[in-house]
């Protein structure tokens, strides 16, 4: 999390703010106590030759000229705070979602899977996505059209999370992006939403060109994983063993660790 050098700086003023307050009232207290208005305006009878009600009028103009003064300092210091306030949230933000395509970036999956990791459900799954081809599209097309269908992807993956209760999408970095369902799925479940993410991503994008990719998916359980990162390569390595096997597929990284042969999960034609 950002921090801000001036957070010492407002405390001061603060401070100072409520030791003038403080004083403007204890001030005032006293004067009525000990009637320092009723001696004041006997004392201006007594001494008229002395024009102290010219002398009032200074004070008042004075007073009024101090009480704008501190009406406008107190108004510069709010907005100080509130620009303070909204540098730390856009700080916070761009250290927490990816610029491109507004979702989660790593650091902010890293972090959701140590706090799930931490509490008391600790069951997830984590699907690790490589974008097929995006390469060629980026050649062919350009960087722009690239760029667009990133965000393409982005906007499938999270209409997707809407979807499925308890999943975060996230995009890693270049065309890699992650999910994580918490708590995790098994079984039909688990193999429909893999093969929902491979039929959504691989549809033309008509917004992009008409242009087509692939998407290879490796999943990942922490039922054996000791940590985040066991967990994560894990899902990293299902995933390069689904590109392998020809991409636009997933594969399970308990059949990859578990010596079984490594059939790929392919959707039909």
């Amino acid at each position: 999390m950002a921090e801000f050098p001036h957070v010492p700086r407002l405390a001061a003023l603060n401070v100072e703010t409520a030791v003038v307050l403080g004083s403007a009232l204890a001030a005032s207290l006293a004067a009525v106590r000990f009637q320092a208005f009723e001696r004041f305006c006997h004392l201006v009878r007594r001494f008229e030759y002395m024009q102290l009600d010219e002398v009032m009028i200074i004070a008042l103009v004075l007073s009024l000229a101090f009480l704008y003064l501190f009406i406008v300092r107190d108004l510069q210091v709010r907005r100080y705070i509130r620009e303070m306030e909204l540098q730390r949230t856009r700080a916070v933000r761009a250290a927490h979602v990816d610029e491109l395509t507004g979702l989660p970036n790593r650091r902010a999956l890293t972090e959701r899977l140590r706090s799930i990791r931490c509490g008391a459900a600790a069951d997830m799954t984590v699907l690790m996505l490589d974008l097929d081809g995006f390469k060629a599209v980026n050649d062919r097309h350009g960087h722009e059209t690239g760029d667009d269908v990133l965000r393409c992807v982005a906007d499938r993956l999270r209409h997707m999370s809407e979807r499925w209760p308890g999943m975060l999408a996230a995009r890693l970095g270049g065309d890699e992006f992650a999910c994580v369902i918490q708590p995790g799925i098994s079984g039909d479940a688990l193999e429909r939403l893999a093969s929902n993410i491979v039929q959504e991503l691989t549809a033309p994008m008509p917004q992009c060109g008409g242009a087509t990719i692939g998407v290879s998916v490796g999943i990942a359980s922490n039922a054996n994983a000791s940590n985040v990162g066991v967990l994560l390569r894990r899902a990293d390595d299902a995933m390069y063993c689904a590109k392998r096997a020809g991409g636009s597929c997933f594969q399970m990284a308990q059949t990859l660790y578990s010596g079984s042969p490594l059939p790929s999960q392919a959707l039909p034609a």
